[in-house]
C-alpha cells in the first residue's frame, strides 16, 4: 500500500513539473511573440521612413497614413487584428515608389504624361517587394489597389466599387486626406 502511496504522489509530483515547465514554454512564446511584433514594426517603420526620405515635402506621409486608416478601421468596429493589419498597411503603402525617379517625386509644378506614367508605376513596384511578406499578403494588396478609385477611374487596374478590396480602399481615404492636408511639392 506504502509503494502505491508512494507511486502516486510521484506521479503528482511529476504531473506539477511538467504543468510548471509548460506553463514557462507558453510563456517564453509569448515573449518571443512580442518581440517579434516589435521586430516587425521597427522594421516597417524604418522602411517607411526610407520612403518619406527620399520625398522632401511628404515627411511623415507614411505615418501619418497609416494611422488615419488604423482609426477608420477602428470606427468600422474593425477587430484588432484587422485595425493593426490596416496600420501596418498604411504605414508601407508607397514603398514602391523606392523605384521611382527623386527627380519626378520632388518635381516642383505639373508632372508630364511621361512623369505621371512613371508615378502609376509605384503601387505594382510596392505589391512586388510586398510580396516576398507571404504571411502577410494584405500588404502587398494595399500596395498594390491603394490608388483605385470607386469610381473605376483609378490605377493600376481600373477596379471600381467593392472589386477594390476593402483594405486598399481604407488606405486610399486616408492617403487621400493626407495628401489634400499637408504641403505638396506641386501646390502650396
Amino acid at each position: 500500500g506504502m509503494a502505491i502511496i508512494l507511486y502516486i504522489f510521484s506521479l503528482i509530483d511529476l504531473n506539477d513539473k511538467v504543468e510548471s515547465v509548460k506553463q514557462r514554454e507558453i510563456e517564453i512564446l509569448k515573449e518571443e511573440q512580442k518581440k517579434m511584433l516589435v521586430l516587425f514594426e521597427q522594421t516597417a517603420t524604418a522602411l517607411a521612413n526610407a520612403i518619406d526620405a527620399k520625398d522632401e515635402y511628404t515627411h511623415g506621409h507614411s505615418m501619418r497614413v497609416a494611422e488615419y486608416a488604423l482609426q477608420i478601421a477602428q470606427e468600422a468596429d474593425k477587430d484588432e487584428k484587422y485595425c493593426s493589419e490596416v496600420y501596418f498597411a498604411g504605414l508601407l503603402h508607397d514603398v514602391g515608389k523606392i523605384g521611382v525617379p527623386s527627380s519626378i517625386i520632388n518635381k516642383d509644378g505639373k508632372l508630364t504624361d511621361e512623369e505621371f506614367a512613371e508615378i502609376k508605376k509605384h503601387p505594382v513596384i510596392g505589391k512586388q517587394i510586398l510580396s516576398s511578406i507571404d504571411k502577410s499578403p494584405y500588404l502587398s494588396i494595399a500596395a498594390n489597389y491603394h490608388h483605385e478609385r470607386y469610381d473605376g477611374r483609378g490605377y493600376p487596374q481600373g477596379l471600381k466599387g467593392d472589386d477594390i478590396p476593402e483594405i486598399a480602399r481604407i488606405i486610399a481615404v486616408a492617403d487621400a486626406y493626407d495628401a489634400m492636408t499637408s504641403k505638396r511639392s506641386y501646390r502650396d
